[in-house]
This record gives C-alpha cells, structure tokens and sequence, in this order.
C-alpha cells in the first residue's frame, strides 16, 4: 500500500478520525496497532522480523541498565556485540545473500526468483531503515546517553511507526518518543500544515519526479547507447528525479506524521545548494548522515587500532596532518558502508567509494586548497565565487549519479567515457524520445517552481508561515491551484512507487 495510492489515503483519513476520538492513554497504542496493521498488508509475516529484532534490542537496553557496574563491562560488550551481529545478519540475510549469489554464479534476478529457496526469502517492509533505529537505540543505552525503555509496546512502536517505515527518516527514540507520548490534542494548525506539506511532496512526486523517470528510463535503460550530450541530460534529469522522488516522499511522510501530532526529522535542506561535497551529504538524507557520523566515523575515529595507528604516524608527521588522514579514512570507511546499505552491487560500492576518496582528499589538501584562494583572491562570501563553488558542486554530485544510472560498476565507467563522446547517433535519443515539447515545457515551469520555494527556504524564510499570512481567499487560491497541478500534471496515483522504498 503505497502513500501515493486510493488505499493509503483511506487509511490515513480512517487513522487521523480515530487517533483523535480516542482518550489520551490510548493513543499510542493505537499508532501502534495501526503500524502493525500497515505492515501487515504488504506481508504479515514482516511482523515476526520487527518484533524479534525490537525485542532482542529491548531485552539488551534492560539487561544493560542492571548490569552497569565496571565488573561487568565485558559481559556488557559480549552482550552488544551479539544482538547487534543478530540484527545486522538478519539484514544481510534478507537483503544482500541473494544479490551476492547472482554476482557469483552470474544468474539474473528472475533465474535466481525460480530457486525454491531465494524465492521463499522475503524483504520486510523498512528493514534497513528500522535495524539502524534501533541499533542506536542499543548504542545509546550501552553508553549511557539513553535510558532503556521499560514498556515492550512503545519500543515496538518506535521500531514500527508507520510513516517512516516506507523510506525513514531514521529517527533517534530521545526525540521520537518526546513526540509519541506527550499529549495530543487536535489542532487545525497540525492538519493544515501536515496536508499542505503532503501537497507539496506529491507535487515534487508526481508532478516532476514521475514525469522526468520515463526519459531518464528512455536515455539509460533503452536498447540505445547514450553517447554526448545525451548522457549530460540523462544525468540531469537522474539528479532531478532522485531528489524529487526521495524529497517528496518525505515531505508526504512528515506531514502524514505531523497531522498526528507527530513531528518526524528533517531529511534535506535543499542539498543542491551544497557549497563543497560535504556540506551537499550534510543536506541530503541528513537522518542517514548523522546516524553515520554518531555510530560509525566518530567511534571509529576514537577506537583504539585508529588511536595506535595515529600515535605511530605522529613520530613522523604533524598531528594536523596525521587529524586528516584520520578523517580521510573514516570518511571513505562510513561511504563505503553507506554504499553497501542501499545494496550489495558493485554500483553502490563504486559510488561509495567515488564520494568517500573525494571528501578524503579534500581533507588530505585543505591547505592547499586555502592556499589556492588566497593567491587567486577568492571570497566566498561574493555571489560569483559562492555561484561557482555551488556549481563545482553540483558537477561533482552529478558525475556520481552515473554509478544509479547502470546495472554494474563497470557499465557506469563505460557511461562516463561515452559522456566525452561525439557521434552521429549522440543526439539521436533527444530527438526520438523527448519530441513532446510541450511536456518538457511544463517540467521547466516545475522545476522552476520547485526552484522558487527552495531559494526561500534557503534564505531562511517558512514558506507555509509566510502563505499562512495572506489573506484568506489568497491562500485557497494557492492551495487549491496545487491541488489542480497535481490532479491534472500530476501520473496516475499510485502508477509509480517510490525509488528509496526499495530500501
């Protein structure tokens, strides 16, 4: 049942009048029967998953809260490390043994379905993204920063909450459970703005994310070679449609979320905006980012083999230098990771590693690079010099959008070499496949739109306060001229999933 289909907007409608009808005590559980009943429909047996690994993580939060004294430390250590391998290798199992079969035995996907065994294999609903949540709940809890939750049922609901279930945020339980169990009364504000921000994902969703899909489809996909420009504009519109689907999708989430009353973490703060490649992963699917940078780069930046390895290089080296081979390391090790968490083929291995190497040697030449703009006198606080660091940017990211837009790491290397060349046949898609002007038109005046509204939330303005300030008749004109773009320009709900659902 996906968010943009007739089912789920029932569901949702069905949720939110008996959510508010119901007493304070009992609304909680009542996210989390509906959770539970939202997982069911796409496999009921997806359940049994969440609720093993939600329980094994909650035992170990309990049990580690008993046996906090310094004697027990081993015990403690031994106990993490077997509910996290519990965790992790029913991830891997679910997710990655199949794929990693095929790369093996050179099988496809529909040969490997026919196997009795993979085909009995089943994805549940939000693994990847709820294993992480409650890894850091477990992380949290063993260190102390978080106290272990005694009621089964709101873990479980933590675990399980239905909103995010489909593509995040990963959420920490400190802020989420802040928001699950203070009281909730109904607000007209929370509706209003949790529909408006609905409104505004599934304009990014349908109207533009599902509109430029076919012809990044048409350019990569087809039985045609993209050469040239051809492969430039692919990877465009790749760069359009990912941020759009993925974007989109979680403003339909939150403000699924904030209509009850929930208020779920920011996944992007218009990422295209990005300055340096860094701030670009600080922007985009910043849930995913920080849980990284929490329980990956900095307990690996203070583990013991980097703190043995850095006092060998300091007999050497500056300890400025020896800080940023430190980082550079960790930053390729967490992209690597982030990599194999969206699959095990080699494309994500190779657009982690492109991504990691990149911010590693930033961090290796940062005074280089501060000597470079002294002598060419750059001021990053000019609009010409932000503009081009902006655009550099939006270079670097787009070249690694290759590594989405094949099937193996080899084929995106073949894609990028094309890129640089020129033949009789390198337009021939363009002119075959987007002949219908008039719909790249209108994605332009979307696209410019979308543009619009990102420019001012990135000079700090709240574009729903700053609409909630007309006048009334000027905000349903608004609001209903949305509802009429996605009715009219918007695909058939339902007609396209969304890409990070996969996940």
């Amino acid at each position: 049942m996906g968010i943009n289909t007739l089912a789920f907007l029932l569901f949702f409608v069905f949720g939110i009048t008996v959510f508010y009808l119901l007493p304070q005590r009992l609304k909680w559980p009542f996210l989390l029967l509906l959770s539970l009943s939202y997982i069911s429909f796409k496999d009921i047996r997806g359940i049994v998953f969440i609720v093993l690994s939600s329980l094994s993580v909650f035992l170990g939060g309990r049990l580690f809260e008993k046996r906090n004294e310094p004697k027990d430390a081993s015990f403690r250590k031994k106990i993490l490390i077997l509910i996290m391998i519990f965790n992790l290798g029913v991830l891997f199992f679910v997710k990655y043994v199949k794929p990693i079969y095929g790369a093996f035995s050179g099988k496809t996907p529909p040969e490997l379905d026919k196997i009795p065994f993979f085909d009995s294999i089943i994805i549940p609903l939000g693994i990847s993204y709820y294993t992480l949540q409650i890894l850091s709940y477990l992380l949290d809890v063993y260190w102390g920063r978080q106290k272990a939750e005694t009621n089964y049922g709101k873990l479980l609901l933590f675990t399980c909450y239905f909103p995010q279930m489909i593509q995040g945020p990963i959420s920490r339980y400190g802020a989420l459970s802040a928001e699950f169990f203070k009281e909730h009364r109904f607000k007209l504000h929370n509706l209003k703005f949790g529909l408006q921000l609905m409104l505004w994902g599934f304009f990014k969703k349908m109207v533009i994310a599902d509109k430029v899909g076919p012809y990044v489809q048409r350019i990569f996909f087809s039985h045609k070679e993209p050469y040239g420009l051809t492969v430039v504009l692919g990877l465009i519109f790749y760069g359009i449609q990912l941020y759009c689907d993925f974007s989109g999708g979680i403003d339909v989430i939150r403000g699924v979320s904030e209509c009850f009353d929930v208020k779920l973490a920011e996944n992007f703060r218009q990422p295209y905006f990005s300055r340096s490649l860094g701030e670009f992963w600080r922007r985009w699917h910043i849930t995913l980012g920080s849980w990284m940078k929490d329980y990956v780069f900095y307990p690996l930046s203070l583990s013991r083999p980097m703190t043995k390895f850095k006092k060998s290089l300091k007999k050497k080296i500056s300890r400025v230098t020896v800080n940023r081979i430190q980082i550079a390391i960790c930053d390729i090790v967490v992209f690597l990771l982030v990599g194999y968490w969206h699959g095990a083929e080699s494309i994500y291995w190779a657009w982690g590693l492109y991504n990691g190497i990149i911010l590693a040697i930033s961090a290796l030449l940062t005074d280089v690079y501060a000597g470079w703009r002294k002598k060419l006198g750059v001021d990053p606080k000019r609009k010409l010099w932000d503009n081009l660091f902006i655009a550099r940017t939006l270079v670097i990211v787009t070249v690694g959008w290759i590594f989405d837009c094949s099937k193996t790491a080899l084929g995106s290397l073949n894609l990028l070499k094309n890129a640089f060349i020129i033949s009789k046949t390198s337009f021939e898609p363009i002119v075959l496949n987007l002949v219908d002007l008039v719909e790249i038109a209108e994605l332009i005046i979307f696209c410019a739109i979308l543009f619009k509204v990102s420019r001012m939330k990135e000079r700090g303005v709240v574009v729903r306060e700053k609409i909630e300030a007309l006048p009334f008749a000027v905000q349903v004109i608004i609001w209903v001229g949305m509802i009429q773009l996605v009715a009219c320009f918007g695909r058939s709900s339902g007609e396209v999933g969304f890409m990070y659902a996969n996940f």
